[in-house]
This record gives C-alpha cells, structure tokens and sequence, in this order.
C-alpha cells in the first residue's frame, strides 16, 4: 500500500493540467488502507507531507494544500476504527487488570490493538488452501511487488535539472523522515524498538533507490547499483530478524535452562507482565516434547506501582523472568525483594536489544535477611 501510495504521488508530480482527481481518490485509499494494515505506515504518509513542503517552491503551495485536503479523507477512512480501538484499548486494561486469569483473553485484545492486520492475515490463512503458501507460489507475489517498484523507478526519469532535484529530494525525504520521526519523538512501544527500525528503514531506502533514478547511463548505473545494495541489504535484515540466533535463540536457551529444573507447584513470575507472551509460545514447545511441567504464572506489577511478596509467591519455588530494554522496564523491586532468598538457578542472556534473565528462588524457605550476591 505504501509502494502504491508512493506512485500515485509520483504520477501527480508528472501530471500537467487536466483531470487529477482518481490520482487524489488513488493516494488517499492507498494512506488509509495503510493505515488499517500497520500504524507505522503513519511515517511514510508524512514523509509525502515533508516531500512537498521542501518542494513547495518549485511546485508550489497549491499542491500541498491539496494533499492536506487529500489527507482529510485519509482521516476520515480511517475514523470508523477510532472507536474499535479505544473499545479494545479498554477492554485490555481490565483483562491486564484481572492478572492471571484473564491472561488469555488480553493477549487477543493486545494482537487486535497493536495489529489490525493480524485478523486479515488469519483469515486470509484459513481461507487459502496450504498448497498455495508454498515459496513456488509466493514467489511470483513477491515478483509482482518488485516489478511494481522497477515501474516506478522508469516513471520517475524525467528531464534533467529541476525534476532531477526532486526526485532526489523525494528519496531523500522518503528514507529520512520515518526515521528521525522514531529519534525525535519520544515513542515507547513494541514497534519501535531499535530492531524493529532495523527492519523497517531498508525497505523505506527501497524507494530511496527509486527515487535515485537519474539521467544519463552511469548514473543511471550507480543508482540501479545502489538499488540492488539496499534490495540486499532488507533481505539480510529480514533474515536476521527471522533466524534463530537473533532473539528467539535468547528464549529457547531460557526455556532449555530451566525446563529441566520445573517441579510440579513451581511458580512464574514475569517481570515486566508482557514476556508472558514470548515465554509462553516457547515453553508449550517444551511441554510438547515432554520437558518441564505445568507452571503458575503471576505478572509483575507496573514500575511505579507498589510490589511485595504474597501468598501467590510465598511458600513456592519461583522463576523470575526478566527482560530489559529500551521499552520493556522491569519493575526494580522485584528482584531486590527475591534476592533475599536462597537462588537455586541464575541465567541471562545480553545482546544489543536488551536484557533477558532468569533466575529461581525457593520461597518456601525463609529469607536469609542477607542479600544474594548479583550475578556476574
């Protein structure tokens, strides 16, 4: 939607005088079913914004007014799911507020808050037989979006001189302006963890090197060149970020230390609540292969909310699982509070996103008064 939305733009650009209003209709479907599929679309929407505004000399003002006013039906398209969101934000602040026993149902609303694209994708799957999800047939989907983009990059060679200038001003704008959005805001979220941008920003300078098609035969060599380094580039990022040794070997060593060690009775304690999910998918793959046993989860309570030990802690083994990063805050009481109990087990795990620790505490036992050494 993205890659679409982007060349209706440029067909405005190249369009002189007549009849431009299913370019206008074409741009603002294209943002708002962006929008529906991931919010972080929203940067590349405002980068055709910051486009224009650098541009406005040599376009002029009244093609940026029109596009806020294009922007205005964007808005409205998208107004209908407001509601459904504030509703689903809602109904997950009391599912995480019932601890335990609504964790089930808040990690569904989380999926259909955080990701409208999540209920598509699943009905697309169920609908599409497995055959059809096979890379022989993936493929040529993927060669469709790619002949979609090097369409793109033939339309944009225009005239030296002025259209040169903004073409690059285009690219440019189109790779910058996502990411120092991500810098100079503060967003705290799970989409914009440092990985995540990792991912997303390659695929923005996609277009970059579209927009880099300039006149003559060498430049047009270096910016085909430059194309083919950033196609590369996003596919070994997408390949880091899907292999095991990234984040998802962190969880499997975890589970692998401690599934062993599980006792009937054992209690989880996840620090902070979310991990639940991640620990979760992971830890069922071991009670699958006949490793480990049933666990008690408990949720940490937020950072700035009070903590202390009760009867769902006392009296049992406990497994502290903590993660910490940019955007995942542990609540720091916690494992001050355990540490003044005998740790059966310790493990972490520190990479360039973040934290992850483990560690077991027999509470049955009473606290020796004197704090546990910290791990090295």
């Amino acid at each position: 939607w993205v890659t679409l939305a982007w060349w209706f733009l440029v067909a405005l650009l190249k369009r002189g005088k007549g009849r431009a209003w299913p370019l206008w209709l074409g741009l603002a479907v294209a943002n708002a079913a962006a929008l529906y599929t991931f919010y972080y679309t929203l940067f590349a929407i405002v980068a055709q914004g910051a486009f224009l505004l650098v541009a406005w000399r040599e376009r002029g003002r009244r093609l940026l007014l029109r596009w806020l006013v294009c922007q205005l039906a964007v808005g409205a398209a998208f107004a209908p799911y407001v509601p459904v969101v504030l509703a689903r934000a809602r109904q997950l602040g009391e599912l995480m507020a019932g601890g335990a026993a609504g964790a089930d149902d808040a990690s569904a609303a989380m999926a259909a808050l955080f990701e409208p694209a999540v209920g598509s994708y699943a009905l697309l799957m169920s609908v599409v037989p497995a055959w059809a999800r096979l890379p022989v047939f993936v493929a040529p989907f993927l060669a469709v979006i790619a002949a979609v983009i090097a369409v793109t990059c033939v339309g944009i060679r225009g005239a030296p001189g002025r259209r040169t200038a903004l073409e690059v001003k285009l690219g440019l704008a189109w790779l910058v302006v996502p990411v120092l959005c991500v810098v100079v805001f503060p967003f705290k979220g799970h989409s914009f963890e440092a990985k995540h941008l990792a991912f997303c920003a390659p695929a923005l300078a996609l277009l970059m090197g579209a927009g880099l098609s300039l006149e003559g035969r060498a430049r047009r060599w270096t910016a085909g060149a430059a194309t083919m380094f950033l196609v590369a580039l996003n596919v070994a990022v997408v390949g880091r970020y899907i292999a095991p040794c990234v984040q998802k070997s962190d969880w499997r060593q975890l589970v692998a230390v401690m599934a062993p060690n599980v006792r009937e009775g054992d209690v989880v304690l996840f620090n902070p609540s979310y991990i639940r999910l991640p620990f979760t998918y992971y830890y069922k793959t071991a009670l699958a292969a006949g490793r480990g046993a049933r666990l008690t989860p408990v949720d940490a309570p937020l950072p700035r909310q009070p903590f202390h030990l009760d009867s769902r802690l006392l009296g049992h083994r406990v497994w502290h699982v903590e993660a910490s990063s940019a955007v995942a805050i542990p609540h720091p009481k916690v494992a001050r509070a355990l540490q003044a109990y005998e740790r059966l087990v310790g493990w972490g795990s520190y990479g360039l996103v973040g934290r992850l620790w483990l560690s077991l505490h027999d509470l049955s036992r009473p606290a020796s008064g004197t704090a546990q050494p910290a791990p090295q």
